[in-house]
Parts: structure tokens; C-alpha cells; sequence
């Protein structure tokens, strides 16, 4: 199993602190957000990054940016993202993660599916077309409550014909289509490149609102962010499939606000391990 630590960095600390603690911790790898000196795409800064990184014997597994392309006009979000392909060539790292756009909130689901794939499609053709040109590899995670599921990378996957475009699997965030996570990977394995694990606890919502603590659901249910091994995921079912499939990336723990504290992260660590050992 290779590890890799997914963390949302504050802004007074540095990606060269944050793989000194991935290294003291016990990842093989950290996956990269746009964030500290890679808040722009700056290539000098993650050749540094990454020069230092395989000095502490530290693997990037991935770089990942926010972004929305179901806009109808995303020109700019494409250009960011080709900028962040050079950064992922100069980190050394194969694939340059984006999210697709997010809808969280069912005020807002006043979209309209078929245009959404449209755009998507079309600007992820551009994206994987320059990204190819640098060797670089573009995954895309399941998020929301839209561009999320089985059925919408069922018809994504079928529109975009790259060798260097493949899926990230969110293990949770596929809770928040009121799926499991055995449903999208038992489908979706052979495209798997990289997986972020992470847990939630879940409340039906037809109780009482547990607070605004809770996220929820597409279909009005609640989440709440969790230590690995605490919440309701079956991880080794899930990563009994990857493993079948002869997926051999990274599982990325990716953590909030309270999962990314010291102690929480040695145990997701601890946990995800032995999950995976006695699959």
C-alpha cells in the first residue's frame, strides 16, 4: 500500500514544513494542493518542492486544483489548468488533479445536465490534449451532487478518448449522492488512478437537523467528517476491489478541519493501513 497525506495547508506554513511532518509521520508520498508557494503557478517554486521532497524520500503522488468547467465559457479555468500541468511536469509528479465543479447546495441545481457535459467535455479534451504533450496524466474526482456517481462518469468516460485522462475515486464524496463507494469503484477500477479515503458519520434525515456541523446529502441526509475507521465506510470491501483490479497508486487520506489534527491523522494512517492489510 502506498500512503499519501491530502492536507488543506494554513497560509503561514510552508509545503517544505508539511513534508517534514509527512516524513516524520510515516506517508510514503503527499498530494499537493494549490496552496502556500503554489498558490500560483509558479514552476521555479515546485522544482524546489519537489527536489526537496525526494531529498526527505517523500513521492508527490499528485497536485490538485479547484476549478469549474461546466460554465458555459471556463476559457479562463482551462488556461489555470494548463498552467498547473507545467507545475506538475517541474514537481515531478504524473497527474495534475482538478476538481469539475461543485454543487453543494440543492438551491442550486437549477442547471441543465446535457450542457454541463457539453462543457466539461470540451474543455477537458483541451486540458488533456496539452497535458499529453508534457506526460502528464489528468484525473478528475467524483464531487457534489452533480458531476458525481456511476451514472455521470459513466457518460464523461464514454466522451473523453485520452490514454492520459483516468478517475479519482472519493470515497466519501460519493456519499453525498446517497451511494456507497463499493458501487463507484466496482464499476470504475480499471480508470482509477488515485483515491482520496476519508470517512463521514451519517445521520437519516428524517430526524431532527444535528447542527451545522453536518453536511448534507443530495437526497437530505447528513454527514459529518470522521477519523478513517470511524465512520460508515466499508473500506475493506473497497479497497478489496482496488485490489483485485491491480490498482497500485496512491491512497491519499485527505482531511478536514478535525480529521487533520496530529493525533487524527496518526490514526486514519493507522487505520487505513490495517484496513487494507486484512482485505
Amino acid at each position: 500500500m502506498k500512503t499519501s497525506l491530502f492536507i488543506f495547508p494554513n497560509k503561514d506554513r510552508s509545503y517544505f514544513d508539511i513534508i517534514d511532518e509527512v516524513q516524520k509521520v510515516g506517508f510514503d508520498g503527499i498530494e499537493l494542493y494549490r496552496a502556500c508557494e503554489l498558490l500560483r503557478p509558479d514552476t521555479e517554486a515546485a522544482e524546489k518542492i519537489g527536489e526537496y521532497a525526494a531529498s526527505k524520500g517523500v513521492a508527490i503522488s499528485c497536485i490538485s486544483v479547484g476549478a469549474n468547467l461546466w460554465r458555459d465559457n471556463p476559457s479562463e479555468d482551462i488556461l489555470l489548468l494548463k498552467r498547473y500541468v507545467d507545475v506538475a511536469k517541474a514537481l515531478g509528479t504524473p497527474y495534475l488533479h482538478h476538481t469539475l465543479g461543485s454543487v453543494m447546495r440543492h438551491k442550486d441545481m437549477n442547471l441543465r445536465y446535457r450542457c454541463i457535459l457539453s462543457n466539461i467535455t470540451k474543455a477537458l479534451r483541451e486540458i488533456c490534449g496539452y497535458a499529453k504533450e508534457k506526460g502528464i496524466t489528468v484525473i478528475n474526482e467524483n464531487q457534489g451532487y452533480i458531476t458525481n456517481g456511476v451514472p455521470f462518469f459513466e457518460e464523461l468516460l464514454s466522451e473523453i478518448d485520452f490514454d492520459n485522462y483516468g478517475l479519482v475515486a472519493d470515497l466519501g464524496n460519493i456519499l453525498f449522492t446517497d451511494c456507497r463507494p463499493e458501487a463507484f469503484v466496482g464499476r470504475f477500477a480499471p480508470f482509477i488512478k488515485h483515491v482520496h479515503v476519508k470517512d463521514y458519520l451519517y445521520k437519516s434525515g428524517g430526524g431532527l437537523f444535528p447542527g451545522e456541523e453536518w453536511m448534507m446529502t443530495k437526497e437530505g441526509n447528513y454527514l459529518y467528517d470522521a477519523v478513517i475507521g470511524y465512520g460508515v465506510i466499508d473500506f475493506q470491501k473497497v479497497f478489496r476491489i482496488l485490489k483485485s483490479a491491480g490498482y497500485d497508486g496512491y491512497f491519499s487520506m485527505e482531511c478536514g478541519r478535525e480529521t487533520g489534527l496530529p493525533h487524527n491523522i496518526e490514526k486514519g494512517l493507522r487505520n487505513m493501513k490495517r484496513y487494507y492489510e486484512n482485505c
